[in-house]
């Protein structure tokens, strides 16, 4: 295998849905109070791109490095080659994290720089770095275990959505902390990290129903399958109870259409709960693929129908 299928194969490209659909979501939740800035949301969608690869990268490196460590040296020198290529195949991933984490921060830069607080993206930038260096990284790295599924809710959730819509928002709002201008990500951010909970749980069950054997510290394994199925559907109807409190909470404009998003995501996300029960294992990683298009779809359509029915845009910097 060469050095560039590898990488590619490393990268997981189809958790960048996750990224994607955040930065979506923040865009809508500034475009509903017409605060939207297509140039800063452009730069989101690369800066969370560039930094999920990093932590991808960085993951798969820590989970290669383990393993080589565990592997028995070669003793006769017909293995030597093996060996070299072993230690290649973990460098090319722990340099392409570094690659990834230098220019998601130069692009974190630029974002601060045209920012009116520059404070939040420093602030996020070291929770991005301090969650990485805890699931990957240290003595006792933290991936695997049950309450990463916090992590999860954080980063794609709270942090992302309602960090992309601020900084949008802060650049030409009346107020730099205007409830009227935020609110709709303190809403929207939350009901997005359920879904996102969802996308960590649908692999913990994938593990589960293929090695129901193995021992492990993933959620499933702890708290069972059929907790994890009702889990599932939970985290759905608690996005969608969100979405319509906030939407009517918040007077936004026609909220019979505001909603419609909500309810295509909770449709899709209770099709693939009652379904993960029923599927043969060979089906769950299709499954899986559904749980991250609903994601991404959730944050798309949304900025679609926001952006439409939402308030004049009033940015000097509208391109179209």
């Amino acid at each position: 295998m060469d050095v560039l299928t590898y990488v590619k194969r490393n990268a997981n490209f189809s958790t960048l849905m996750l990224g994607a659909g955040t930065v979506f979501a923040g865009t809508a939740a500034a475009a509903i109070r017409g605060n939207m800035e297509i140039m800063l949301a452009i730069l989101c969608l690369i800066f969370v791109m560039l930094a999920q690869l990093s932590a991808n990268f960085a993951h798969n490196y820590y989970a290669a490095s383990k393993y080589y460590d565990n592997l028995p040296r070669p003793r006769y020198s017909v293995y030597a080659h093996d060996e070299v290529k072993n230690q290649l195949a973990v460098r090319v991933l722990r340099e392409a994290s570094f690659a990834c984490a230098i220019l998601a921060a130069v692009v974190g830069l630029g974002i601060m720089a045209i920012s009116a607080a520059p404070y939040i993206v420093i602030g996020i930038g070291v929770l991005i770095v301090a969650f990485n260096y805890i699931l990957n990284f240290g003595k006792n790295p933290a991936f695997g275990k049950p309450y990463t599924i916090l992590f999860t809710w954080l980063l794609f959730g709270p942090i992302g959505v309602i960090g992309t819509s601020m900084v949008q928002c802060q650049h030409e709002a009346t107020s730099l902390w205007s409830f009227f201008d935020h609110a709709p990500s303190l809403f929207l951010g939350p009901a997005m990290g359920f879904l996102a909970c969802n996308v960590h749980m649908s692999y913990s069950y994938s593990m589960f129903r293929l090695d129901p054997e193995r021992k492990s510290r993933g959620m499933t394994y702890i708290l069972g399958p059929r907790f994890v199925e009702i889990l599932f559907i939970i985290n759905g109807l608690l996005m969608l109870g969100l979405i319509i409190f906030k939407v009517f909470f918040l007077d936004y404009p026609q909220p019979e259409i505001a909603i419609v998003p909500a309810f295509v995501a909770f449709a899709l996300n209770t099709y693939i709960g009652i379904r993960m029960r029923f599927v043969p294992v060979g089906e769950l990683q299709h499954l899986t693929m559904m749980v991250k298009v609903n994601y991404l779809l959730t944050g798309v359509v949304t900025f679609i129908v926001w952006w439409w029915i939402g308030m004049p845009d009033d940015s000097f910097r509208t391109l179209f």
